[in-house]
């Protein structure tokens, strides 16, 4: 009788294109929370160094350097998000007509695929002139 083995190989998860997807959909977020986590420590930073100047004056110059500290890393992190953000959409997106109720042609998800990504594009761009317009 010949053994069943049920131990997955070295590199399983390079077996499958949606088995690599999955898995750089989530390594992405570990980008978007370094990029989140970035952004939280920029504000109690900012947060603190307001304090401070505010109610002690004099310590101006010794704590006003927390303001600019984290800037000189504002496009590295913002880079990391972003390219976190565009791939796990783009990933998220892709998988979306893999889980329709219904069978589609290779052809028929790409069409799918592309027309989420418009949907995606339209929306990112009516928020982003709302907000504009707000400020």
């Amino acid at each position: 009788m010949k053994k069943i083995q049920n131990k997955p190989g070295e590199k399983w998860w390079n077996e499958k294109p949606s088995y690599r997807l999955y898995y750089i959909r989530e390594y992405s977020g570990i980008l978007i929370a370094l990029w989140a986590l970035y952004w939280i420590g920029f504000s109690i930073a900012i947060l603190i160094a307001r304090i401070l100047i505010e109610y002690l004056p004099e310590t101006n110059t010794a704590f006003g350097h927390i303001l600019f500290l984290p800037l000189k890393y504002y496009f590295l992190f913002t880079a990391i998000g972003l390219a976190g953000a565009v791939i796990h959409t783009i990933t998220w997106l892709q998988s979306m007509p893999n889980i329709f109720p219904f069978r589609l042609s290779k052809f028929q998800k790409g069409v799918a695929f592309g027309v989420l990504i418009l949907v995606w594009i339209g929306l990112s761009a009516v928020i982003y002139l709302t907000i504009r317009s707000q400020l």
